[in-house]
């Protein structure tokens, strides 16, 4: 963090975030942030959503569209 802080951006895009780290990381950066989930870790006692983090200043938003199923029957899930 001392070297994203230094550099004091305007915008911060991590990549594999667990999302149970994402609101020390705001509170680290002063930031706002936005995630998309990739997938879901299957811990004995948790499930650990990780993924995308867009942090900000201001709100940012974001929007995910996920494709499940088979190739040629795929279903297209908005969230």
């Amino acid at each position: 963090m001392p070297f994203l802080k230094s550099q004091k951006l305007d915008v911060v895009r991590l990549q594999e975030v667990l999302f149970k780290d994402i609101s020390q990381i705001e509170n680290e950066l002063n930031m706002k942030s936005s995630s998309v989930a990739m997938k879901i870790l299957n811990d004995r006692e948790e499930k650990t959503p990780f993924g995308l983090a867009t942090f900000s200043p201001s709100v940012v938003h974001v929007e995910s569209a996920y494709y499940t199923g088979h190739k040629k029957k795929s279903n297209l899930q908005t969230y």
